[in-house]
């Protein structure tokens, strides 16, 4: 979900549009999690806030 997440928010804050390769290429990426969060009986939107806020802390680490 990164990606989706890096383009919506260059558009909205650089202004910045992305092309139609770009947007292209996150269709399978957000069909393709949604599916997996859609069909999982134990998806847990706890878990992954924290995985997510995890992820974050480990990347700020090492710049």
């Amino acid at each position: 979900m990164e990606p989706f997440f890096a383009v919506l928010f260059s558009t909205l804050l650089l202004s910045e549009r992305p092309t139609l390769w770009v947007v292209a290429s996150l269709v399978p990426i957000l069909g393709v999690v949604a599916l997996a969060s859609f069909t999982e009986a134990s998806f847990n939107w706890f878990e992954t806030k924290l995985y997510y806020t995890y992820s974050q802390i480990v990347k700020w680490n090492q710049t």
